[in-house]
């Protein structure tokens, strides 16, 4: 009897593809599996978290300009609201036409 017939578990006996010889390894050689698998992996969450900073930055940015283009928006209403007249010369009220703005926003 050779030293690899004497002590045979019952997934060792079937003989597989590639697939089951990979869970044969990691059945024998645990910690040297994991440290592979991370060795393998350890790229994929690298570029993993460096796309998840560039979207944070991105999405801060995008709500930035958008908070700015509102609060622009509503500066630019409330000035053009203050000076603007009716056509027969009476001035506006600025209460109606603030809440239409908002109405359209």
């Amino acid at each position: 009897m050779d030293g690899d017939d004497a002590i045979k578990t019952p997934i060792e006996e079937v003989s597989g593809g590639w697939l089951h010889q990979l869970v044969v390894y990691a059945a024998r050689n645990p910690w040297e599996f994991c440290w592979y698998l991370l060795l393998c992996l350890s790229p994929m969450f690298f570029i993993s978290a460096i796309l998840s900073w560039k979207l944070a930055k991105a999405l801060e940015a995008q709500e930035k300009a958008f908070l700015k283009r509102r609060t622009y928006s509503s500066v630019f209403v409330r000035n053009n609201v203050a000076a603007s007249t009716q056509p027969d010369g009476s001035e506006m009220k600025m209460d109606h036409i603030l809440s239409e703005s908002k109405k359209n926003n």
